[in-house]
């Protein structure tokens, strides 16, 4: 039996559609920690630097949150509105790089990921 498009039609078994369900579960099942890792930079970097143990990964997205928590508080007293801007898009930033870190996407930010890999090892 062939499809509309040319392709030999699948035949679904009441086994391949728990499968496919199945398949669908795990591959939607994001690690949110890495979210959090970046949500307060420095506080939540340094918690979970101490708690994650020996997961290599979690541990090297905890030293990228804490140095970009450095860098926002280093840059937040200068009184020029636009390095206010400059801390909000670093925060923003951070935070795509949990959400990408928690579908299992490694981003990497120049300079910072070779840092956080050399004390991760």
């Amino acid at each position: 039996m062939r499809s509309a498009g040319g392709m030999p039609r699948l035949k679904r078994t009441p086994r391949s559609m728990i499968l496919i369900r199945m398949e669908a579960k795990t591959r939607q099942k994001a690690d949110f920690t890495y979210i959090v890792i970046y949500l307060l930079e420095l506080l939540t970097g340094i918690l979970f630097f101490i708690i994650s143990g020996n997961e290599k990964r979690k541990k090297q997205h905890s030293i990228q949150a804490i140095v970009l928590g450095v860098i926002s508080i280093v840059l937040t007293p200068i009184p020029i509105p636009f390095v206010w801007v400059l801390t909000l898009l670093i925060w923003i930033y951070g935070l795509y790089i949990g959400y990408m870190a928690s579908i299992g996407i490694d981003v990497e930010i120049p300079a910072i990921t070779d840092f956080a890999k050399k004390y991760t090892k």
